[in-house]
């Protein structure tokens, strides 16, 4: 079973959110604004659970 994280990181001037969930390496990830990351959030809890809608 494959784990996703979201974290909270920073540069010299914002916050942002980050995840690591394609292939483990914080440096290739976008930075996710809170909207893209609620979607993102939302997307993998409705995969986990099965459902499938378009």
């Amino acid at each position: 079973m494959a784990y996703s994280t979201l974290w909270l990181d920073a540069d010299d001037y914002h916050l942002y959110l980050v995840t690591d969930s394609f292939m483990g390496s914080r440096t290739e990830e976008p930075k996710l604004s809170p909207k893209q990351a609620s979607e993102w959030l939302w997307n993998l809890f409705v995969q986990k659970a099965g459902v499938e809608y378009e």
